[in-house]
């Protein structure tokens, strides 16, 4: 049952059992193998500036898209 609250208490308490799982880390080191993957894709299709750019912004690297 999905629960929606306003308690700031209980999103910090969730928030930090995701943390300390791992989820996180998991998630970044996935999206960073799947940029690295599409990247090589589009090297191998002999690239593509424009898809390129947007790659870049889609980036988890990328602080200013957030």
């Amino acid at each position: 049952m999905r629960q929606k609250t306003r308690d700031e208490n209980v999103k910090h308490y969730a928030a930090n059992l995701v943390l300390k799982s791992g989820s996180f880390v998991y998630t970044e080191q996935y999206l960073a193998n799947l940029e690295s993957e599409i990247r090589k894709e589009i090297d191998c299709l002999g690239g593509n500036q424009n898809l390129s750019l947007i790659v870049d912004y889609l980036s988890i690297n990328n602080k200013s898209s957030i």
